[in-house]
């Protein structure tokens, strides 16, 4: 804990350099170079040049933001290939656009690419590093490469950038379920992930996560209940997102004895994400359950 303040106490002071300021224009420049194109347009009275820099910069705006825009809705849809020629698209007019290689990053790692993601996730941490979601995204393209020492450090950092940041207590109570740390140290992740009033993603994760730590600790009723939380919120979420829950649960599931629920959850994931990572290892899942049915 006290590293954790430490790096935030760090952090938060590099927030307020001129550098931080720097990283903050490299996010959406458009806001900085309209005004200044503008404000030389009238001050040179009325210079063409300068209307034409003005307009290519408001239709270069226009269309890489609905690039990015289309890339998450696709996303959210289980569309990665197109998820990722859009965001690609969007990097062409702008490169340097953390949002826009995280994003790419986010469908990398969607298609069971971790390798891609991890890189990704760096090169949005370098052009923006004081974004607490972009650490999250690392940790978590880390975890599924089993980088567990480094995973557990870039979400150690998201919490000392923003400690209300519930996905990064839910990445710290994944760490330690994975690592077989003492299965209170999960609950306690899992509490103060859901006491920082998560997304409904998140907050479906994380009760998923206090079902398995439940398991663990032969606490059946917190773990029906924490499915039950689960099932009433999957439907709600995005389609990669559905197909990881789904996962879960259909492992939970086997490991309460209902073999037939677990396999219907296996299955759903092959008709609901084809193209996304769990799908191989829902296959393994299902003939693993089958198996020892």
């Amino acid at each position: 804990m006290a590293t954790v303040i430490k790096t935030q106490t760090y952090e938060r002071w590099k927030a307020g350099s001129i550098r931080w300021l720097g990283r903050q224009v490299l996010l959406i420049p458009e806001m900085v170079l309209l005004p200044l194109v503008f404000a030389s347009y009238f001050l040179t009275n009325h210079a063409l040049p300068l209307a034409v820099a003005g307009e290519l910069l408001i239709v270069a705006f226009i269309l890489r933001t609905t690039l990015l825009w289309a890339a998450g809705r696709t996303w959210t849809l289980g569309q990665y290939a197109r998820a990722a020629r859009f965001a690609q698209a969007s990097l062409r007019i702008y490169p340097w656009s953390a949002d826009g290689v995280a994003l790419l990053a986010t469908v990398r790692l969607a298609q069971g690419k971790p390798e891609l993601a991890t890189g990704l996730f760096e090169r949005a941490i370098a052009l923006f590093p004081g974004y607490a979601l972009f650490h999250v995204g690392l940790s978590q393209a880390l975890a599924a490469e089993r980088r567990w020492p480094e995973a557990r450090q870039s979400a150690l950092h998201a919490i000392a950038l923003d400690d209300t940041c519930a996905a990064a207590h839910a990445q710290m109570a994944q760490i330690a379920l994975n690592l077989n740390e003492a299965h209170n140290v999960a609950l306690q992740w899992v509490d103060s992930g859901l006491a920082a009033a998560p997304l409904l993603t998140v907050q479906a994760l994380l009760y998923t996560l206090r079902a398995d730590a439940a398991l663990r600790i032969e606490q059946r009723r917190m773990a029906q209940v924490a499915i039950d939380q689960v099932t009433m919120t999957l439907l709600d979420c995005p389609t990669p997102i559905q197909a990881e829950l789904l996962y879960w649960l259909g492992t939970l599931r086997r490991r309460q004895g209902d073999t037939v629920a677990a396999c219907h959850d296996f299955e759903r994931i092959a008709q609901l994400d084809p193209e996304g990572r769990w799908v191989n290892a829902a296959w393994r899942a299902r003939q693993e359950t089958l198996l020892h049915a």
